[in-house]
């Protein structure tokens, strides 16, 4: 199984999902992913108190993935 990253739309569809009170299996269901990728997403990207909010999780994503790329030997 390959892997893929979740997209801004994918996030927005869990934010809206979430505030329709669906289930992490029932999201899971309608994105064709596994119901532990929909909730390590919602794990990592809520803040305590603040629902899911896929502006922030993809900026999230963004600022997490330059940092994770190794740097260039030359310039």
């Amino acid at each position: 199984m390959s892997y893929s990253e979740l997209s801004i739309t994918d996030r927005a569809t869990i934010q809206v999902c979430l505030s329709q009170g669906l289930s992490l299996r029932a999201i899971a269901r309608c994105l064709s992913r596994s119901p532990s990728t929909i909730s390590r997403e919602i794990r990592r990207n809520s803040e305590p108190g603040n629902d899911y909010q896929a502006e922030r999780a993809q900026a999230s994503r963004l600022k997490h993935r330059r940092f994770c790329r190794p740097k260039r030997k030359l310039s």
